[in-house]
């Protein structure tokens, strides 16, 4: 029974049937952390932003401070609203493309765990189905004994 249990735990169905599951399983594990990664640079790139348009800001506090002139200053302000009107254009891009990988990755990680479960009840099935397997051939195997006994029974009294 140990040895039928263990040639059938090593298969070649068996066996294919797990790298199969431990390759797919790999490669969303390494999915999810390409997304963890770019996640992780859209954060960067947000807080790279956000310190841009604080540096712009500031320079258009320290410009309308030095120059006299109103026509300057409202040039001035036009141009850099320009350049914060950008800037916000990129930031939202950039939360959007963030917000995409955020639900690719939630979506894979419920994927990863369906997968999961998925192999558990596989796994269980098997063994269960394993398990009785091996009671039909032990049962087989007795009825066979059985014929084999009456077949001597009748031949020897025959």
């Amino acid at each position: 029974i140990l040895a039928t249990n263990i040639a059938l735990a090593t298969s070649p169905q068996k066996v294919r049937k797990d790298i199969n599951d431990s390759t797919e399983i790999k490669t969303l594990l390494q999915s999810k952390e390409e997304y963890d990664c770019l996640a992780e640079q859209e954060k960067n790139l947000i807080a790279k932003l956000d310190a841009q348009i604080k540096e712009q800001e500031d320079k258009i506090m320290k410009h309308k401070m030095s120059t006299g002139g109103m026509r300057n200053v409202h040039q001035r302000r036009r141009h850099l609203q320009k350049q914060i009107h950008t800037l916000e254009n990129q930031l939202n891009l950039s939360t959007i493309k963030f917000n995409s990988i955020l639900t690719e990755n939630c979506k894979l990680r419920e994927e990863i765990n369906v997968l999961r479960i998925n192999k558990e009840i596989y796994t269980k099935l098997y063994n269960k189905l394993s398990t009785k397997l091996q009671e039909q051939k032990k049962i087989m195997k007795e009825i066979v004994e059985e014929s084999v006994q009456a077949y001597d029974q009748r031949s020897f009294s025959g």
